[in-house]
């Protein structure tokens, strides 16, 4: 159980540093309009996490329960982490940070917060893969709905430290200094395609 436990952990703070359009949306609030804002917006994530995590669990339910099938998810998974990897490591972009909203009411930050999150595809796909590679493992569904509660706890709560972090440190976030975090977390995602890539090595050949 502490295995599991730990498991979603790292798997919610990974979740929750993609650095796409939510994450750099999150410090724009925080610093603009400060951490409790930023809160507000990580509310609507955590509500759309929700409905990508219901549709990702009613989806796998009608896969055959083949170890084939979740080792092809497990690499389309591994995948698409190594393009992230990539786009984190060599894109030349530098991230800006926006300081030109000036709605802060909590509908306005929900809905916004909500909308950047589940209108991207990669945050679904990484439900899926998720729900996929429990399943795989043959738990029990307690042991799921425990692991998925706290990888979805664990993205609130990460989001919430960013927002106040944010907020604390504004001055310091600037565009060059992401950048430098954007190159790390493409590191980390590149150990971890390796790892699952070396997992399904090892699950085929052993």
């Amino acid at each position: 159980m502490l295995e599991i436990f730990t498991y979603s952990i790292i798997t919610g703070v990974i979740l929750s540093f993609g650095f796409g359009t939510v994450f750099f949306s999150l410090i724009q609030t925080s610093i603009e309009s400060g951490y409790k804002s930023g809160i507000k917006l990580a509310f609507g994530v955590f509500i759309s996490d929700i409905i990508l995590m219901l549709v990702a669990i009613f989806g796998t339910q009608f896969l055959p329960d083949q170890s084939s099938i979740y080792i092809v998810i497990r690499i389309l998974c591994a995948l698409i982490i190594l393009a992230l990897a990539y786009t984190h490591i060599f894109h030349k972009t530098k991230p800006t940070i926006s300081l030109t909203d000036n709605i802060v009411n909590f509908f306005y930050l929900f809905s916004k917060g909500f909308v950047l999150n589940i209108i991207n595809p990669v945050n679904f796909l990484a439900w899926v893969a998720l729900v996929a590679t429990l399943k795989s493992y043959h738990v029990n569904w307690n042991i799921q709905s425990y692991s998925l509660t706290i990888v979805l706890c664990t993205i609130f709560v990460s989001e919430c430290a960013i927002s106040i972090f944010s907020e604390k440190l504004g001055k310091l976030l600037n565009p060059n200094k992401l950048k430098i975090l954007k190159t790390i977390i493409g590191i980390i995602f590149l150990l971890l395609a390796i790892k699952i890539f070396y997992s399904i090595f090892q699950d085929f050949y052993y």
